[in-house]
């Protein structure tokens, strides 16, 4: 079995673009790369023995729900376990995050995130956040150091998913 897909979940700036947002495109293009992307490590045995960790916003609705599960139907077609994860905050810590020095040279420096906490009060009040169903862990990092969610994490994965059995897996193939 391939090592598993790790989807973290979360608003912006609580976890660490081709065209705009505002594109009618904008979705089926993401939806179209995401798929390449998983079509290939599907069939490619030399992505076997990684883990891939991908961060995303999505909130319960149903665009939410057709991402998540493109993301969950890759894992299925690659064979190996789909584990969500959601990470949340109270919203001062969150407008704090998206505030931060650090992100903040990350936008100066070209990286696209989102800094505007008038965008943030408006999707935490417009919507939830998407809460997958299978092997959820659920982490609230208000008062958590980066580090202490890191192990968590890991504690949670390696408690899913033993590498060993993965690569026995691949080498019957």
């Amino acid at each position: 079995m391939p090592a598993p897909f790790v989807y973290i979940n979360s608003w912006p700036g609580v976890a660490g673009a081709v065209l705009p947002r505002s594109s009618p495109h904008y979705q089926d293009l993401r939806f179209q790369l995401r798929q390449a992307l998983f079509d290939t490590l599907a069939k490619a045995e030399d992505t076997f023995p990684y883990v891939y960790i991908f961060t995303d916003v999505q909130a319960d609705n149903p665009l939410g729900h057709r991402v998540v599960q493109q993301f969950s139907d890759a894992a299925r077609a690659r064979n190996c376990l789909f584990i969500p994860i959601v990470l949340s905050c109270d919203l001062k810590t969150n407008a704090q995050r998206i505030r931060s020095e650090e992100r903040l040279k990350l936008v100066d420096g070209g990286k696209g995130m989102l800094t505007d906490l008038g965008v943030l009060d408006e999707m935490r009040a417009k919507w939830e956040i998407l809460k997958c169903e299978e092997d959820l862990l659920e982490l609230d990092v208000s008062d958590m150091a980066p580090g202490e969610a890191a192990v968590r994490i890991v504690r949670h994965l390696s408690e899913l998913w033993k590498p060993e059995q993965s690569m026995a897996g691949n080498k019957e193939s």
